[in-house]
């Protein structure tokens, strides 16, 4: 499973694009350097062609996009925010 985000940095609205099926379920979480969930959202592969994430207020700093998709999870490199 290929995750891709961008633009990184960010500093309003980070895009998120992944290969998953359209018929299939996942669940695409935010979390901050701490660990701690900062946006949770479930989907269908259709809603995932590009997802836009609001990130206008959360702090500045370093996130991770983690995909958890048929038991899986998928952690890219960190998304930076202005």
């Amino acid at each position: 499973m290929i995750v891709t985000t961008f633009p990184n940095p960010v500093t309003s609205v980070l895009n998120v694009k992944c290969d998953i099926p359209p018929a299939d379920q996942a669940e695409i979480r935010l979390l901050d350097m701490s660990g701690k969930i900062v946006y949770r959202q479930e989907l269908s592969g259709a809603d995932m062609a590009t997802k836009q994430i609001d990130m206008t207020g959360l702090a500045k700093g370093m996130y991770y996009v983690q995909l958890l998709y048929a038991g899986e999870e998928s952690m890219n490199s960190p998304v930076y925010k202005n």
